[in-house]
């Protein structure tokens, strides 16, 4: 599979501004952690979806010209039988994210960079999404909204795709009820995605969704608990629905 240009351009960018050697960094942290996802209902089943559960590494880094966060996921490391259903495994993925918010003047703007990868034994996907950001914060709620044009390159056993694919939009809310307790909202959507994109991945809609709901609480300052709700339409590789609840707990240090 060739890599474009396109997709070159795209990933060397967060090396240029993460490694800048003039940046002043304001603090950072690195995360380890594991847990797992039930289902809700019976709409996964129609992905071939099983409840699973995940160890996790995160690192997050907050400078003078913006922030940076980057995590790696495996999920369904054991083949546990409590993950199965009809006698299925669930499949193992490794999956990769990231999100670059490099600040433009002092008014809330920023450029935009997300990445998002998965590979299993039977499929790849390497997706990065170039945008703007807005920030803004109304008394003790933070916002923050993202659009941007996205492009992915990987395979599955239908097909490989590699171009650009979709156009994106993020809405994230937080609001902290107490210093140890916060809540949060997460709406992704990817629109009038390319035609062959879809084929390749399985989704019958040009139009994707991922929302998510819930709340972290703070048990020291070294370890967190977060409890979310997601609603899944057609997104990653939920070629259906599905409803999902993640229970997860790290360790910072």
């Amino acid at each position: 599979m060739k890599y474009s240009p396109t997709y070159i351009a795209i990933a060397m960018l967060p090396l240029c501004v993460a490694f800048n050697t003039q940046a002043k960094i304001l603090n950072q942290n690195t995360s380890i952690g594991f847990g797992g996802r039930a289902h809700i209902g019976n709409d996964h089943v129609a992905s071939n979806k099983n409840s699973f559960v995940a160890i996790f590494a995160k690192h997050s880094l907050k400078a003078d010209w913006g922030q940076l966060s980057v995590k790696a996921k495996y999920e369904n490391p054991f083949s546990l039988k409590e993950t199965r259903y009809e006698g299925k495994s669930a499949i193992t993925a490794f999956k990769t994210y990231a999100d670059l918010y490099y600040n433009i003047g002092d008014y809330g703007s920023s450029l935009w960079w997300e990445e998002f990868s998965v590979s299993t034994n039977s499929m790849v996907e390497v997706t990065n999404m170039l945008g703007g950001a807005y920030a803004y914060r109304f008394g003790k709620l933070n916002t923050r909204f993202g659009f941007g044009l996205g492009h992915s390159m990987g395979h599955t056993p239908k097909d490989e795709f590699d171009g650009l694919a979709f156009y994106g939009t993020k809405v994230e809310l937080s609001y902290p009820l107490n210093p140890n307790i916060s809540t949060f909202v997460m709406v992704e959507s990817r629109w009038d995605r390319d035609q062959d994109w879809q084929n390749t991945y399985g989704w019958d809609e040009d139009h994707g969704h991922h929302g998510l709901i819930g709340a972290a609480y703070k048990v020291t300052p070294n370890v967190n608990v977060s409890l979310a709700y997601h609603k899944l339409i057609e997104w990653g590789g939920y070629e259906e629905d599905g409803d999902a609840i993640d229970l997860n707990i790290s360790y910072r240090f």
